[in-house]
């Protein structure tokens, strides 16, 4: 699992990341509110990530938080994203019920991969996504 604000080492960020999402077989999105409004910028780093996912066939798994839709424009490039089947993230009552969803989806170690990793994993994404919101 790659976690940028962890895992990336000094050196060239888009290069570690370029190479990450090349050699990844699962790509989870999170998608909160107005997540892709910037992505019609040419520079903007998640177009990029995104744009660089699907040049490489990877398995896309975007994660629809709460109030979340998709553009009625998508921009250039991405206009395939949203046909990736998706999934909502539910209330945290239904949370274990979301991450067992979102196993099934995940190609890389889909059956040694520890529950416990996938919950605190989107747990800490989740909340990156609710204090960049903030």
């Amino acid at each position: 699992m790659f976690f940028d604000l962890e895992s990336m080492r000094s050196g060239p960020f888009n290069e570690q990341l370029y190479t990450v999402i090349a050699q990844c077989k699962d790509f989870v999105l999170v998608l909160p509110p107005d997540a892709l409004d910037r992505c019609g910028e040419e520079g903007d780093w998640l177009r990029k990530e995104i744009i660089r996912a699907l040049e490489c066939k990877k398995n896309i798994i975007p994660v629809m938080l709460n109030g979340f839709s998709w553009p009625e424009e998508m921009p250039e490039g991405m206009e395939n994203l949203c046909m990736y089947q998706a999934l909502s993230a539910s209330p945290i009552e239904y949370f274990d019920l979301s991450m067992k969803r979102l196993e099934k989806y995940l190609r890389s170690r889909r059956h040694t991969l520890s529950r416990k990793v996938v919950k605190w994993s989107v747990a800490v994404i989740l909340a990156i996504c609710v204090l960049m919101l903030v």
